[in-house]
Protein backbone atom coordinates (compact mmCIF):
# COMPACT_ATOMS: atom_id res chain seq x y z
CA UNK A 1 0.00 0.00 0.00
CA UNK A 2 1.46 3.28 -1.20
CA UNK A 3 1.38 6.19 1.80
CA UNK A 4 0.03 9.34 1.52
CA UNK A 5 3.17 10.92 0.85
CA UNK A 6 4.42 8.94 -1.39
CA UNK A 7 1.23 9.86 -3.45
CA UNK A 8 1.75 13.03 -3.49
CA UNK A 9 5.05 12.77 -4.60
CA UNK A 10 4.30 10.31 -7.58
CA UNK A 11 0.60 12.46 -8.46
CA UNK A 12 3.06 15.99 -8.39
CA UNK A 13 5.76 14.25 -10.29
CA UNK A 14 3.00 13.15 -12.90
CA UNK A 15 1.32 17.08 -13.43
CA UNK A 16 4.64 17.96 -13.95
CA UNK A 17 5.21 15.70 -16.38
CA UNK A 18 1.70 16.26 -17.70
CA UNK A 19 2.44 20.00 -17.74
CA UNK A 20 5.75 20.52 -19.67
CA UNK A 21 5.16 17.40 -22.06
CA UNK A 22 1.50 16.49 -22.73
CA UNK A 23 -0.88 13.64 -22.03
CA UNK A 24 1.24 11.45 -24.48
CA UNK A 25 4.39 11.47 -21.86
CA UNK A 26 1.98 11.39 -18.70
CA UNK A 27 0.33 8.21 -20.48
CA UNK A 28 4.10 6.85 -21.30
CA UNK A 29 5.30 7.59 -17.95
CA UNK A 30 2.80 5.56 -16.07
CA UNK A 31 3.32 2.14 -18.99
CA UNK A 32 6.78 2.75 -18.49
CA UNK A 33 7.45 3.51 -14.30
CA UNK A 34 11.20 2.63 -14.92
CA UNK A 35 14.19 3.56 -16.19
CA UNK A 36 14.75 2.29 -19.91
CA UNK A 37 18.44 1.78 -19.77
CA UNK A 38 19.11 0.37 -16.21
CA UNK A 39 16.29 -0.65 -14.64
CA UNK A 40 15.88 1.86 -11.77
CA UNK A 41 12.50 2.07 -10.64
CA UNK A 42 12.69 4.34 -7.78
CA UNK A 43 10.25 7.30 -8.32
CA UNK A 44 12.16 10.51 -7.21
CA UNK A 45 15.16 9.14 -9.37
CA UNK A 46 12.39 9.26 -12.99
CA UNK A 47 12.02 11.41 -15.54
CA UNK A 48 10.97 11.63 -18.87
CA UNK A 49 13.30 12.03 -21.75
CA UNK A 50 11.87 13.51 -25.32
CA UNK A 51 14.51 11.31 -27.99
CA UNK A 52 16.25 14.16 -30.11
CA UNK A 53 15.14 14.49 -33.60
CA UNK A 54 12.10 12.32 -33.41
CA UNK A 55 8.49 14.00 -33.63
CA UNK A 56 7.24 15.42 -30.01
CA UNK A 57 5.26 12.15 -29.01
CA UNK A 58 8.52 10.13 -28.72
CA UNK A 59 9.62 9.29 -24.99
CA UNK A 60 11.81 7.27 -23.16
CA UNK A 61 11.60 6.99 -19.12
CA UNK A 62 15.68 7.73 -17.88
CA UNK A 63 16.93 7.89 -14.76
CA UNK A 64 18.71 10.77 -13.56
CA UNK A 65 22.30 9.32 -14.29
CA UNK A 66 21.26 7.79 -17.65
CA UNK A 67 19.81 11.30 -18.50
CA UNK A 68 22.66 12.91 -17.87
CA UNK A 69 25.19 10.56 -19.69
CA UNK A 70 22.71 10.87 -22.59
CA UNK A 71 22.85 14.33 -23.00
CA UNK A 72 27.04 14.31 -22.52
CA UNK A 73 27.33 12.15 -25.70
CA UNK A 74 30.45 10.42 -26.74
CA UNK A 75 32.74 11.68 -23.94
CA UNK A 76 29.97 10.68 -21.23
CA UNK A 77 31.66 7.43 -20.65
CA UNK A 78 35.02 8.65 -19.72
CA UNK A 79 35.84 9.52 -16.64
CA UNK A 80 37.59 13.11 -15.74
CA UNK A 81 40.86 12.17 -15.86
CA UNK A 82 40.63 10.03 -19.48
CA UNK A 83 38.72 13.41 -20.29
CA UNK A 84 41.51 15.27 -19.24
CA UNK A 85 44.08 13.19 -21.37
CA UNK A 86 42.65 12.83 -24.29
CA UNK A 87 42.20 17.02 -24.25
CA UNK A 88 45.90 17.48 -23.11
CA UNK A 89 46.87 15.29 -26.53
CA UNK A 90 44.71 17.43 -28.48
CA UNK A 91 46.17 20.18 -27.54
CA UNK A 92 49.55 18.49 -28.48
CA UNK A 93 48.22 17.67 -32.20
CA UNK A 94 47.27 21.53 -32.86
CA UNK A 95 50.52 22.71 -31.38
CA UNK A 96 52.47 20.09 -33.40
CA UNK A 97 50.46 21.17 -36.51
CA UNK A 98 50.59 24.51 -36.45
CA UNK A 99 54.52 23.76 -35.96
CA UNK A 100 54.00 22.04 -40.08
CA UNK A 101 52.08 25.32 -40.87
CA UNK A 102 54.63 27.66 -39.83
CA UNK A 103 57.44 25.68 -40.95
CA UNK A 104 55.51 24.90 -44.53
CA UNK A 105 55.43 28.93 -44.57
CA UNK A 106 58.94 29.37 -43.72
CA UNK A 107 59.63 27.45 -46.84
CA UNK A 108 57.16 28.84 -49.28
CA UNK A 109 58.71 32.89 -47.91
CA UNK A 110 62.58 30.98 -49.02
CA UNK A 111 60.94 29.99 -52.69
CA UNK A 112 60.29 26.36 -52.27
CA UNK A 113 57.68 25.28 -54.28
CA UNK A 114 54.57 23.94 -53.01
CA UNK A 115 54.97 20.55 -53.90
CA UNK A 116 58.61 20.59 -52.55
CA UNK A 117 57.42 22.02 -49.09
CA UNK A 118 54.62 19.34 -48.63
CA UNK A 119 57.92 16.34 -49.43
CA UNK A 120 59.61 18.20 -46.57
CA UNK A 121 56.94 19.13 -44.10
CA UNK A 122 55.00 16.18 -44.54
CA UNK A 123 51.93 18.27 -45.55
CA UNK A 124 49.49 17.41 -48.30
CA UNK A 125 49.90 19.52 -51.42
CA UNK A 126 46.61 20.68 -51.32
CA UNK A 127 47.01 22.29 -47.48
CA UNK A 128 50.07 23.59 -48.78
CA UNK A 129 48.67 25.51 -51.13
CA UNK A 130 45.61 26.80 -48.95
CA UNK A 131 48.67 28.10 -46.37
CA UNK A 132 49.83 29.92 -49.37
CA UNK A 133 47.19 31.35 -50.61
CA UNK A 134 45.94 32.29 -46.95
CA UNK A 135 49.39 33.92 -46.99
CA UNK A 136 50.01 35.33 -50.10
CA UNK A 137 50.57 39.34 -49.01
CA UNK A 138 53.92 37.72 -46.60
CA UNK A 139 55.41 35.35 -49.54
CA UNK A 140 56.88 37.45 -52.16
CA UNK A 141 55.96 35.81 -55.29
Amino acid sequence: MISISKRKATSAKIRRIFAVYGPEAEAYFHNHPYCETCGESRLACLGIHHVHGKSISQFEVLCSNCHALMHAGADGHLTYDELLSRQEKAIKDLQTRRERHERALELLESGLTSLEVSRIVGLHPGSVRKIKSTFKKVIKE
